[in-house]
């Protein structure tokens, strides 16, 4: 039970840290932005006819 407790309290220790950090100055404001921005871009893509949007869901990316 040992082997398992200190890991548990290394973890715990973390998450008292985590605790007090604060985000950089603007952080919000970039998120909010972000959150905008990507929601314009999917508004601008429902706009697409059906078989477009369709064929760019076709449109393989590789996965790194």
């Amino acid at each position: 039970m040992n082997e398992q407790s200190a890991p548990y309290q290394k973890v715990k220790k973390l998450i008292a840290l985590k605790k007090f950090e604060t985000p950089p100055p603007g952080h919000h404001d970039l998120l909010a932005s972000k959150i905008i921005s990507r929601l314009e871009v999917e508004q601008l893509r429902a706009r697409d006819p059906w078989h477009r949007r369709w064929l760019q869901s076709l449109n393989f990316n590789p996965m790194l």
